[in-house]
């Protein structure tokens, strides 16, 4: 496997789907090889909680990065989001 066969971490953005579709489908890039972590960017730290929770309850790979937007005006955002990270 060279170094452009798989993307390291894939992040999936727009939270336009349930949960638990962008989990099977983002577990299916890590079955196939195309990922070997996944994560989110630009997510509400609810959704985030929500889609690590199914992973843990199917058993699946659950994500590793959030990303958040960097704005002053929106770090009220950055609490809510730690508070779905700690474990």
């Amino acid at each position: 496997m060279s170094l452009t066969d798989y993307v390291t971490l894939g992040r999936s953005g727009l939270r336009v789907s349930p949960a638990v579709t962008r989990n099977h489908a983002m577990n299916d890039f890590l079955r196939e090889g195309k990922s070997r972590y996944y994560g989110f960017s630009d997510t509400p730290a609810w959704y985030v909680a929500r889609a690590q929770t199914l992973a843990e309850k199917e058993g699946k790979e659950r994500p590793i990065a959030l990303q958040l937007e960097y704005s002053l005006v929106e770090r009220i955002s950055n609490a809510k989001a730690n508070a779905a990270t700690e474990k």
